[in-house]
């Protein structure tokens, strides 16, 4: 079990550089737009660090990347949806040094109490 754990890390530890660029990517331009063009635009991007032989990996996640599993479940048990692309916008969000611009597909901001 540790052996598998110990080659995973090894792995994420290789991939961390385009996985990391990838990411902040996403946080810096993919903000406004849908999750269909998110995904689009990430998947050229993990091409070209590819072709420039940057290591990351095969599908890199802003989850993955920079989310945090206890603050991910918090926001389920507050009402966040459980897509990734509501959880990638919350990740933004509290990433962010700047009010990042945002879309809310499922409108559960908008919702009574």
């Amino acid at each position: 079990k540790w052996g598998i754990f110990v080659e995973e890390l090894d792995a994420a530890y290789v991939n961390l550089t385009g996985d990391v660029l990838v990411s902040a990517g996403l946080m810096a331009y993919l903000g406004p737009f849908t999750s269909t063009f998110r995904q689009r635009q990430m998947g050229e991007w993990i091409a070209t660090c590819k072709k420039l032989n940057i290591p990351s990996s095969e599908k890199p996640t802003l989850i993955n990347t920079l989310g945090d599993a206890v603050k991910i479940r918090q926001w389920n048990i507050e009402s966040l949806p459980t897509d990734d692309f509501s959880v990638e916008n919350a990740i933004t969000i509290f990433a962010a040094r700047r009010w990042p611009l945002m879309i809310d597909p499922q409108a559960p901001t908008r919702r009574e109490k």
